[in-house]
């Protein structure tokens, strides 16, 4: 009796299915086990994968969003990356990423920024420094070494903030202390000249160099080291915001006996900012001695007519005395 042929396919299935028996028959717990593991290590691969891509997404949104300009430099000075204000700011293009950031030092108008950039590297310290850029524009750039997740250095990050509203202010601010006649200070926290204007060097025969930045008390070699200055501005002015009229005699090295009325304000700043100490100076010499001439001359003159009034009395007596009608009847005492 003949044997029936089976077809190719058949014949495939039935080896896959023994392959398959051969399987289940070989598989132990250990391999199952390890097949587990990699499941859930692709899982948690899978899962990494996605939280880094949010969080690329996110720093990607979030530099594409901010108005400050920045620009990521490696440790060798050339660009990594740009976001895009600094691309229109400064007219970066893709193309720029990897080219030394001094091939373009003259697009950011900065003579100093490689050196500014190599001192942070060697520091570690951020640098600030105030930059004018085209169109009457200013920026305030800031250059901080930039730090990996395990905290090395790899570079630097410099940023751009647009403070040309706020320089304005300043030059607007800084034209009304120069327009005031009486000499004038500004002062920080710590009683450093912040500003002076022409008038107080014109006044106390000083110059820009040796007066801002310094402290008040260290002027000319100490001729502001005055007590009752130190007690205004250290401990009147923080009680009451603000003193008007006070009056300060000192006999300067330079310009002589000089007396003088002080009115001093705290100017209030936003939150985190220093605040400000304006301090006006009015020179009352002349004035304070024509008051003290006048007021000897009165006290003279109150002396002499006290004087008269006691003689005419005297007079009036004798005549009364020897029988004769007074001479000055009117004689009285000078009203007060």
């Amino acid at each position: 009796m003949a044997r029936e042929k089976s077809s190719p396919a058949a014949s495939q299935a039935g080896r896959a299915a023994q392959i398959g028996k051969i399987h289940s028959l070989t598989r132990t717990p250990e391999s199952n086990s390890g097949e587990e593991t990699i499941r859930q290590l692709n899982s948690e691969l899978k899962r990494k994968f996605a939280e880094l891509d949010r969080a690329n997404s996110d720093l990607q949104n979030l530099l594409s969003s901010t108005q400050i300009a920045t620009i990521f430099l490696d440790g060798e000075l050339r660009i990594k990356s740009f976001t895009p204000a600094a691309a229109g700011m400064f007219r970066l293009i893709d193309s720029d990423s990897g080219r030394p950031i001094t091939d373009l030092a003259a697009r950011f108008n900065a003579a100093h920024l490689e050196r500014d950039i190599q001192e942070v590297l060697r520091t570690l310290a951020a640098c600030q420094r105030q930059l004018a850029g085209e169109g009457g524009l200013h920026y305030q750039m800031r250059i901080l070494p930039y730090r990996t997740v395990r905290n090395l250095v790899d570079g630097v990050v410099i940023t751009f903030t647009d403070v040309t509203d706020l320089k304005r202010a300043q030059l607007y601010a800084d034209s009304i202390v120069q327009t005031v006649r009486e000499p004038l200070l500004v002062l920080d926290a710590e009683m450093r000249v912040q500003v002076a204007n022409r008038s107080f060097y014109e006044k106390f025969g000083v110059a820009a160099g040796e007066t801002e930045g310094c402290v008040l008390y260290e002027l000319g070699n100490g001729q502001w080291d005055i007590p009752e200055l130190r007690k205004t501005l250290t401990e009147l002015l923080p009680q009451k915001n603000v003193l008007e009229g006070f009056l300060v005699e000192h006999n300067f090295p330079r310009i002589g006996p000089k007396t003088m009325l002080l009115n001093a304000r705290q100017v209030r700043r936003e939150k985190g900012e220093p605040e400000l100490i304006l301090l006006a100076i009015e020179d009352v010499t002349e004035r304070h001695r024509d008051t003290e001439a006048l007021t000897r001359f009165n006290r003279a003159a109150v002396g002499r007519e006290m004087r008269m009034i006691e003689l005419k009395r005297e007079m009036n007596e004798l005549c009364r005395r020897h029988g004769e009608p007074e001479r000055f009847p009117a004689a009285t005492e000078p009203e007060a």
